[in-house]
């Protein structure tokens, strides 16, 4: 249903730029999942799923701006808990805020993104929720490229990392169809290569 909906894209050269600035053959569109009803309970039954059957013990979710902020407020919603977000850069008017929200500092956090590719962007949620104050018990997102870099930065900093879908298993699916070999073969070259 993921596909079904366009969600994965795949060009035969690098032409999609990542927020990192890094080009790719492959794009992931999780705010295609907000205009499906079917696909949004699949994906917030697999999401609460996957936190339920962790141990990972959380009292309020914080979103990465800005794809992950509606389908965050599901999530908080399913699971009863409060939503705050976190910014892309300080706003630009009002109190000037990064976090936005009211989330007492008190709560334990868990950070909910759409997308992992080099982890730039988590990175600097990461930092910035700290330095406020917030304590950090893991992280959840639909999509994990799974590259070295941030699996390595997970582990120095000793916070789980949560994926409902990671780079094998979109090479999985991809074998599954027609083209399935040729687009497995340029997938796998391509994460080779950033993952050197």
């Amino acid at each position: 249903m993921f596909q079904d909906r366009g969600c994965l894209q795949l060009a035969d050269s690098d032409r999609f730029t990542y927020a990192s600035g890094l080009k790719g053959p492959i794009y992931c569109d999780n705010r295609l999942i907000l205009g499906s009803p079917k696909l949004r309970d699949e994906t917030m039954k697999q999401l609460t799923r996957l936190v339920k059957s962790s141990e990972i013990n959380f009292d309020a979710i914080m979103a990465m701006a800005t794809g992950a902020i509606a389908l965050g407020s599901l999530l908080a919603q399913e699971l009863e808990l409060p939503l705050g977000y976190v910014r892309s850069q300080k706003k630009g008017h009002g109190k000037g805020a990064l976090i936005e929200g009211g989330v007492d500092k008190a709560k334990k956090i868990l950070i909910f993104e759409d997308l992992i590719n080099q982890g730039s962007s988590i990175k600097k949620g990461i930092e910035a929720l700290k330095e406020e104050g917030y304590e950090i018990v893991g992280v959840l997102s639909i999509v994990n490229y799974e590259f070295n870099v941030v699996k390595d930065y997970f582990n120095e900093q000793n916070i789980p990392l949560l994926s409902a879908i990671g780079f094998g298993d979109l090479l999985e699916f991809f074998e599954a169809t027609s083209e399935g070999s040729q687009i497995k073969e340029a997938l796998t070259r391509w994460h080779a290569q950033l993952n050197g």
